[in-house]
């Protein structure tokens, strides 16, 4: 990511670039930036045809080690975000206040049935 150079460090930035490699049993979870106006040149140069340049320079802000069954407990809990802010962009049912009144009415009967046993 940083043209053979992966300890240069910046304390502080945006992150715009992920990177996950496994090497004997470990996991290395990498953190950097690239300059987002050299994104969108090498975009425009690749729809144009020509050759990408073969490296970027960018920074590297982390590096995370982690055990594989930490990395795949991290795959679970990065799945569910991702399901949930998709479920919440999607456009909720609307219901009526008389159906609104007949769901509680039935949930208010199903906890007295409940306690009545």
């Amino acid at each position: 990511m940083c043209n053979g150079n992966p300890a240069r460090l910046r304390a502080t930035g945006a992150t715009n670039y992920a990177s996950v490699s496994v090497a004997q049993g470990i996991a290395y979870v990498d953190f950097g930036s690239i300059e987002p106006t050299l994104l969108v040149a090498i975009t425009k140069t690749a729809k144009d045809g020509q050759a990408a340049p073969k490296g970027l320079d960018g920074a590297l802000l982390t590096r995370v080690a982690m055990s594989v069954d930490v990395l795949a407990r991290l795959h679970q809990q990065i799945q569910r975000v991702l399901i949930g802010m998709r479920d919440a962009r999607q456009p909720k049912p609307k219901v009526s206040a008389r159906e609104r009144c007949r769901i509680a009415n039935v949930r208010l009967q199903d906890l007295t049935l409940c306690f009545a046993d």
